[in-house]
């Protein structure tokens, strides 16, 4: 699992409405941090998970989640299918 730097998640306030699930902080002494981490990820999107801990505090991690690639249909053997 990859944490973000400069990057963290907390509990909404107690009086924060229902449609708010978590308040994220890029605090001005870690911004160049997670600047420089966003930097060096691939091209394209970034997707970050918020996540609750054991201890039911919440962190930010990185989605690493890769869409599976369909398979060519000229590498099906028609022979092979089941129907």
């Amino acid at each position: 699992m990859e944490f973000i730097e400069g990057l963290r998640a907390f509990r909404p306030h107690e009086k924060a409405p229902d449609f708010v699930k978590a308040n994220l902080l890029i605090s001005r002494d870690d911004r160049n941090k997670f600047i420089e981490w966003v930097a060096n990820q691939p091209d394209g999107d970034i997707r970050i998970d918020v996540k609750e801990s054991k201890k039911a505090t919440y962190y930010c991690a990185l989605n690493e989640y890769k869409k599976p690639e369909a398979p060519n249909n000229q590498d099906v053997d028609i022979n092979e299918l089941p129907f």
